[in-house]
């Protein structure tokens, strides 16, 4: 520094200028750029000058003084008042200070040194930041507008118009908007946001018939952009021309088969058609999407406008959604409906699982019992059977079960599978989902039920893993089970402990003094296997009881009680008239 004072006592500026270049070299600062920019100025250096002060501004706006800043680019533009990077520095600062009609001023100026100097690929930004500072100055973006379009910039000038066009629309101005809307499309005819904006115009206006005709000319030119087809079709409907939104609807369809709009218009077109089955048909779809976007109320709303075409349908989407929403109070009353809806049509099985699940809900209900009470009876010289299957596959049965589940309908999926036990008693796959079902509704009884069949299973299949498996399940289910009791000795439920000693004799003697009533655990192991499909386990125990009570007359009583029939050879029969072994 002392040595550039020396050289501009001396008046020799290029050694000082040299002087400072080696400051700010090695220590850049605001202050030393403005000097050197002054010294270029004193020789009649501009440019030199206007590139420190650039400096200098710039050192100075990092460092968080902005006014010091302002001041330089003004020096900037003292020199060159067309200096781009200067003003729209100077927009920048004006807009962080809150002066917004001086940032766009130097906005401005900047868009048109950039544009005089042919830099057009930064004039879009500028404009945008101009527009967003003063979004509803319509002269401003008229403006913007017009140099867009004398730039070449022909879509942006399209959008301007359609801007404007919106806001008089908000100001009730129907003549401006739709002019600026005409002037979109007279710059870009193909402007589709220029179309459909006239088009709800006329629709807002209520001169649907211009409407309709100004749709119909733009479907021509639009014709496989399904946002111009849907509208057409809307519009028709609207104007009470359902044969031609049908139309719309089925062209929109072919181009795009998921478009839900237009499902829902043709299902609208289809009421008003009278054809509420075909209706129904494209709603379907709408409503599960309803449903999946949480809009439950127009959900429910268009299920019980439905109601009467497919009870059984909507009545489970209804109480699969007040399920969701936790509505205890619809789901109870939406499963009496569906109850009454699968009782009418003969399905029995389903509507008491139905209407059990409602007294789940309410179980207080009297009527309701009446209701379960009386479908349950069955003539007394009937046998009571199994819901009929109706020749089905294990795997349909599954696959309906799945979709009982699915609706929250978890007593006719179980009602269905416990169906197939007495054909497939042997299915492992049945017995896994029964014992998730029993799990889920809480009846632990029966989950450690199908534990214990499912142990046996895999046993008989020599895989000890699995069978383990199971009986560590029904532990965990439900360790208090009697039936479980033997597992804390080591023995399998439903073994028989027998003395040491092997033959006829030993289970002879063991019986001695003893009565049939002394084995009512055996016996019920056996009625338990028996009505699980297990026959032998349950044979098993039955012999053993017929060799140590051959002649008792007492074994008819529990036998018949729990439903079993046996015959061996060289024994007398055990009757039943319930279930067969």
């Amino acid at each position: 520094m002392k040595e550039a004072q020396k050289y501009l006592a001396k008046g020799q500026i290029d050694k000082a200028i040299a002087e400072w270049e080696k400051l700010v070299a090695e220590s850049p600062d605001g202050n030393a750029f403005n000097m050197i920019g002054d010294l270029h100025i004193k020789k009649g250096n501009r440019k030199a000058a206007v590139e420190s002060f650039h400096k200098s501004a710039s050192f100075f706006r990092t460092e968080g003084f902005s006014l010091k800043a302002l001041a330089l680019y003004k020096k900037v533009l003292n020199i060159d008042p067309h200096d781009n990077e200067a003003l729209f520095a100077l927009g920048q600062l004006s807009e962080e200070k809150g002066l917004t009609t001086d940032a766009i001023k130097y906005y401005l100026a900047a868009a048109d040194a950039l544009s005089k100097e042919g830099k057009k690929d930064r004039i879009l930004d500028i404009y945008e930041k101009i527009l967003s500072l003063s979004p509803s100055n319509i002269p401003l973006r008229n403006k913007v507008a017009e140099i867009f379009l004398r730039e070449g910039f022909t879509p942006s000038a399209a959008k301007e118009y359609i801007f404007i066009a919106g806001a008089y629309d908000e100001q009730g101005d129907f003549q401006k908007a739709l002019d600026y809307f005409q002037k979109a499309l007279d710059i870009q005819p193909l402007n589709k946001g220029a179309v459909l904006g006239i088009s709800y115009l006329y629709e807002q206006w209520e001169e649907l018939e211009k409407a309709v005709e100004q749709i119909r000319e733009a479907a021509v030119l639009f014709h496989e952009d399904t946002d111009v087809l849907y509208r057409r079709a809307e519009l028709c409907l609207k104007a009470g021309l359902p044969d031609e939104a049908e139309e719309g609807c089925r062209k929109v369809l072919d181009i795009n088969s998921g478009h839900l709009g237009a499902k829902r218009l043709l299902g609208e077109t289809y009421v008003r058609k009278g054809m509420k089955e075909k209706a129904w048909e494209e709603y379907l779809p709408v409503i599960d999407n309803l449903i999946v976007e949480n809009k439950n109320d127009e959900a429910a709303r268009l299920l019980g406008d439905f109601r009467e075409i497919d009870p059984i349908e909507t009545g489970r989407k209804l109480v699969s959604l007040y399920r969701q929403t936790g509505e205890d109070e619809r789901v109870h009353d939406e499963l009496v409906r569906l109850g009454d809806a699968l009782k009418d049509r003969d399905m029995t099985e389903e509507a008491l699982s139905s209407y059990e699940d409602a007294l789940q809900i309410s179980p207080e209900d009297a009527e309701l019992k009446e209701t379960i009470s009386s479908l349950r009876k069955e003539p007394e010289e009937e046998i009571p059977g199994q819901p009929s299957l109706e020749g089905k596959t294990p795997e349909e049965i599954f696959k309906e079960a799945d979709t009982f589940f699915r609706y929250g309908l978890l007593g006719e999926a179980i009602k269905l599978l416990e169906g197939l036990k007495p054909v497939d008693p042997q299915n492992i796959d049945l017995h896994i989902r029964l014992k998730s079902l029993y799990k889920d509704t809480g009846d632990r009884e029966l989950a450690v039920t199908e534990c214990l069949i499912l142990h046996e299973l895999y046993k008989r299949l020599k895989e000890t893993e699995k069978a383990d498996e199971m009986m560590d399940e029904a532990f965990d289910i439900y360790p208090e089970d009697p039936r479980l009791a033997d597992r804390l000795t080591g023995a399998a439920p439903g073994t028989l402990q027998e003395e040491p000693g092997t033959g006829e004799e030993e289970s002879v003697a063991s019986a001695e003094g003893a009565s049939i009533e002394d084995y009512e655990e055996e016996i019920a192991e056996a009625d338990f296997y028996a009505s699980q499909g297990l026959t032998g386990e349950a044979e098993t125990i039955l012999k053993k009881m017929a060799g140590l009570f051959p002649d008792d007359p007492a074994t008819e009583l529990p036998l018949r009680r729990r439903g079993m029939k046996l015959i061996m050879p060289n024994t007398k029969i055990w009757p039943s008239q319930i279930r067969t072994l």
